[in-house]
C-alpha cells in the first residue's frame, strides 16, 4: 500500500471541507481487474473566488460586446483610426460651437 500526502491530510480535510470548496474527481473501479482509474481533489479559495475570478470574468463578458471590433479587416482598422482622429478633432469643435451659441444667447 502506498501513502500519498492526501492519505495523511485526510482527517484534517474533512474538518476544513466546510469552509474550503474541495472537488473531487473520482473514477470509481467496478471490476476485478480495472482498466483505468483516477482520483484528483482539488480545494479552491473562496477569497480568490469573490476578489479575482468574479470581477475578472465580468469584465470578459462586458468586453465581449466589442469582440466584433477585432475582425481581421485591415480596411475596418483604417476605419477605425479615421473615426478616432476625426472624434478627436470635431467634439472639441463642436464644444466650441456650442459655448459661442450660449455666449450669443446670454447677450438677449
Amino acid at each position: 500500500m502506498q501513502y500519498s500526502a492526501s492519505s495523511f491530510v485526510r482527517g484534517y480535510r474533512k474538518i476544513a471541507e466546510p469552509l474550503l470548496s474541495i472537488k473531487k474527481h473520482k473514477v470509481e473501479i467496478n471490476s476485478i481487474f480495472p482498466e483505468k482509474a483516477s482520483h484528483s481533489t482539488h480545494a479552491e479559495d473562496k477569497t480568490e473566488e469573490i476578489l479575482f475570478d468574479w470581477p475578472i470574468r465580468q469584465l470578459r463578458q462586458f468586453l465581449n460586446y466589442f469582440h466584433f471590433l477585432q475582425n481581421g479587416k485591415l480596411q475596418y482598422y483604417i476605419l477605425y483610426g479615421m473615426l478616432f482622429i476625426g472624434l478627436l478633432t470635431g467634439v472639441p469643435l463642436v464644444i466650441h460651437l456650442c459655448e459661442l451659441f450660449v455666449n450669443f444667447l446670454n447677450k438677449f
